[in-house]
């Protein structure tokens, strides 16, 4: 299933329509939009006063000084631009209050009641760092959702990563890393790290990923590079199926996806993607509420289309029972070539 098709089909579930059918008629809602009308119409108004009175004086000062008409026109177009940037801040601030209002309550009724969103905040540079995916120098992240569907614990935000490269007298920033990072809770302990991208890793600890792994799938090969400890265990974990649901989640969304599978945790990156709260307080609230949830579903899309609710990782149990496995095919294979060796020398006398 597609995320697009799977947005469509969570606001129809029924538990999440009873939990969100509330916000409909959320009287607090409904009074912050004026509220926030008022204040931005209040400060594009003031912005604007402030810019002709103060231009008026600069016109007159320069007028009665030297009269230079230049100056004039300058000090014109700098006022200008001041103005329309405190208007646009004006209205994204308005939209920004808005969503921040009104998301934390979708996220709660997708989430759980102690699901938590904060617009500012995100995952620490340590763990970050410990992905070994991208420089982890200026960091920024944004819309930070921790919470639980279907018994899974997940979190994510959105992270730009850039750092400062110099050469001789200029200097540039560099992108390493803007899009989602979402790590989810895995229900059983896999020991073997598994890296599995659309991207060549930009660093690989060899001592993590040993092998490139050839799944089943061929074009889940062309897709992506497989990595992995264990090449004998990354065949029980990323089964046939599970191919085909990373396949989806890849056409799912715009940009180049990383799945990692290490210990007990599943992350999942996917760069050039961020998760925007395309919402206007002029617009209805059942719009609203649309664009939001198309904006929070994709952590619980990936629970959905992997199954991470089901018992796919292995646990030492599992791991002990293919050791046992690989052990009795070399001991079956030895014994066929004992078999064979006394048939042969005959043929061969």
């Amino acid at each position: 299933m597609l995320e697009s098709d799977f947005a469509s089909k969570i606001e129809s579930q029924p538990d999440i329509k009873e939990k969100l059918k509330p916000l409909l008629d959320d009287q607090e809602i409904k009074n912050l939009v004026p509220k926030l009308k008022k204040d931005r119409l209040l400060v594009i108004v003031l912005t604007w006063v402030c810019a002709a009175v103060l231009l008026g004086i600069v016109i007159y000062l320069i007028g009665y000084i030297q009269g230079q008409i230049n100056a004039v026109i300058v000090f014109a177009v700098m006022f200008l631009i001041l103005g329309l940037g405190i208007t646009f801040n004006a209205i994204k601030r308005s939209k920004d209050n808005y969503g921040r209002h009104f998301v934390p309550k979708v996220v709660k009724a997708i989430y759980g009641e102690k699901a938590t969103f904060v617009a500012k905040n995100g995952f620490s540079l340590e763990y970050l760092s410990s992905l070994n995916l991208f420089r982890v120098v200026n960091v920024k992240q944004e819309d930070f959702i921790s919470g639980t569907y279907k018994g899974i614990p997940c979190m994510g935000c959105d992270v730009i990563a850039t750092h400062e490269e110099s050469s001789g007298k200029s200097s540039s920033t560099v992108t390493d890393f803007q899009g989602c990072i979402y790590s989810f809770k895995l229900n059983k302990k896999a020991n073997p790290w598994i890296y599995v991208s659309e991207v060549r890793p930009y660093s690989i600890n060899n001592s993590v990923f040993r092998h490139k792994v050839q799944l089943e799938s061929i074009q889940f090969n062309e897709k992506f590079h497989t990595y992995c400890q264990d090449e004998h265990t990354a065949f029980y974990i990323i089964t046939p199926q599970l191919e085909e649901s990373m396949m989806n989640i890849e056409k799912s969304f715009p940009g180049e996806i990383t799945f990692i599978f290490r210990e007990e945790e599943l992350v999942v990156l996917i760069s050039g993607h961020l998760c925007e709260y395309k919402v206007d307080f002029n617009a209805s609230i059942e719009k609203n509420l649309i664009a939001i949830l198309n904006a929070v579903v994709p952590l619980s899309y990936v629970i959905e289309e992997m199954h991470l609710d089901h018992k796919f990782s292995l646990t030492e149990e599992d791991l002990s029972t293919i050791k046992e496995d690989k052990v009795a095919n070399d001991k079956d294979n030895d014994d066929l070539i004992s078999s064979l060796e006394p048939e042969d020398k005959d043929n061969n006398q």
